[in-house]
């Protein structure tokens, strides 16, 4: 069972599609920075600290990596007792308010813990060196994204830039006349 608590800061992870440039993700990041700022009750928001080009939000773990597309958003509320709304109810409203969002690839709205990681609620690794692990990965995702009770779901697989593998026969290529220097 897990159990959530009002807690006094969130994060918005944000993911553009592959390719956007460093300003454009900064642009967007506005926008949800501003809905954001809009969800919130005022009296209620101390301040929101944006970062564009890396979104790691597990303090001890390892770094998800840096990506001009990534940009994450830091929401810092006032301290419990201090404050009317719960965390916990402003969080499930921008995760439903986000979900369909504009031109984003992924819209990640979760709460700052403040104790070493210790995996996500379920965790599921796939390994392997069959391209079948990605298709895997996709069926797997699917289901979750639409099984009653799952608020949020997603992959950490960032497809990169493709790759040729060439495996050149030196004894032909000789033959045409081609060499390893040309």
């Amino acid at each position: 069972m897990l159990i959530v608590m009002d807690i006094d800061t969130f994060n918005v992870k944000i993911e553009l599609p592959e390719g956007a440039s460093f300003e454009y993700t900064a642009k967007k990041a506005l926008e949800i920075e501003q809905f954001v700022r809009d969800t919130v009750p005022k009296e209620d928001l101390l301040n929101i600290a944006t970062k564009i080009g890396q979104h790691n939000t597990d303090i001890y773990g390892a770094i998800d990596g840096r990506n001009p597309a990534w940009a994450l958003l830091t929401v810092y509320m006032l301290p419990q007792g201090q404050r009317k709304t719960n965390s916990v109810d402003v969080i499930a409203e921008l995760r439903e308010k986000l979900k369909d969002f504009g031109e984003f690839q992924s819209i990640q709205v979760e709460p700052l813990k403040d104790t070493p990681v210790q995996g996500k609620p379920v965790e599921l690794e796939i390994i392997g060196n069959d391209s079948g692990r990605f298709e895997m990965s996709d069926i797997i995702l699917d289901y979750l994204k639409n099984y009653n009770g799952v608020t949020e779901a997603w992959t950490s697989y960032k497809p990169g830039k493709e790759i040729i593998e060439l495996n050149l026969d030196h004894a032909i290529m000789a033959g045409y006349g081609i060499t390893r220097r040309m």
